[in-house]
């Protein structure tokens, strides 16, 4: 398998991509911080934000491309492997996850949602796992944390600006 392709979801995170990622999480955070007294609406955009991220999952998991690119917003970034900029790209780049009977599957889930007290940006934080064959052919499951930064469309929607995580822990026998 190709190393530049999402398939490990962040194969090899350059200092420099792992500090920017880091920096990313800690903006994220400060702006959340005085949100934590949610206002009833800020619990509603929380729940939105948490049901987008799953439906952002399931849409790769039914293997759905169209799906997938309507949760990511036209000028978003994905770390991992490299930048990739742009809505477009970014789907170019997850193509092995949307081939029939394709040769990788990746799941996720959140298990933290924060909102900005202006309640247009927000975050997911969750565990990450990749199924595909290793180097040598040999199945192959790899888990990290993921980030991902949300912004509300003027729509109303949830659309994924950032996306990234740590670089994968992988295990041999993909059980």
């Amino acid at each position: 398998m190709n190393s530049d392709t999402p398939a490990n979801r962040c194969p090899a995170l350059s200092r420099a991509t792992s500090s920017l990622l880091a920096g990313l999480v800690l903006t994220i955070i400060l702006i959340a911080v005085p949100a934590r007294a949610q206002s009833p609406d800020l619990e509603d955009a929380r729940a939105a934000v948490r049901a987008a991220d799953i439906a952002f999952a399931e849409a790769v998991a039914q293997r759905n491309r169209e799906l997938f690119a309507s949760f990511i917003a036209e000028d978003a970034t994905f770390l991992g492997g490299g930048l990739t900029q742009g809505r477009d790209a970014i789907v170019v780049d997850w193509g092995i996850f949307f081939a029939a009977g394709g040769p990788a599957t990746i799941t996720w889930a959140p298990h933290t949602v924060e909102v900005a007290a202006s309640g247009d940006l927000a975050y997911t934080l969750g565990e990450f796992e990749v199924r595909a064959a290793g180097p040598d052919g040999r199945p192959q499951k790899s888990t990290g944390t993921y980030v991902s930064i949300w912004r509300k469309d003027s729509d109303g929607s949830w659309k994924v600006v950032v996306d990234g995580g740590t670089p994968p822990e992988t295990t041999g026998a993909g059980e």
